[in-house]
C-alpha cells in the first residue's frame, strides 16, 4: 500500500477525522491514543505503541538518579529549567520523530 494522504476537517470542538486509508494503514482502532507533536507550521500525529512507551519510561526511570526526581510540586517548580529536562526537539529525537 502506498503512503496514503488525506485531508481532514477540524470541527468546532477541535475534533479531526483521520481519513480511512490512514486509519487502515496504521491499524487505528476507536479509543486508541495518538501522540501530537507541534512544529513551526505542521503537526505530527503518531500512533502510540503502549509496549514501546512502557519500555522507554522504564529505561528512563532506571537511568534516573533518585535525587533527580522531584518529590512534590514545589520541588518540581524549583527544578524547572534544570539540565535534567529536555527540550521539545530533544524529545522528538528520542522518540525518533
Amino acid at each position: 500500500m502506498k503512503n496514503p494522504v488525506g485531508i481532514g476537517t477540524m470541527t468546532s470542538k477541535g475534533q479531526i477525522t483521520i481519513p480511512r486509508e490512514i486509519r487502515k494503514k496504521l491499524n487505528l482502532k476507536q479509543g486508541e491514543q495518538l501522540l501530537f507533536v507541534a512544529g513551526e507550521d505542521e503537526v505530527l500525529i503518531r500512533k502510540i505503541d503502549k509496549q514501546d512507551l512502557i519500555k522507554s519510561l522504564y529505561e528512563k526511570a532506571r537511568q534516573s538518579e533518585p535525587e533527580d526526581i522531584p518529590l512534590n510540586n514545589e520541588e518540581q517548580e524549583q527544578m524547572d529549567g534544570d539540565e535534567g529536562y529536555v527540550s521539545l526537539e530533544e524529545a522528538k529525537r528520542e522518540l525518533g520523530l
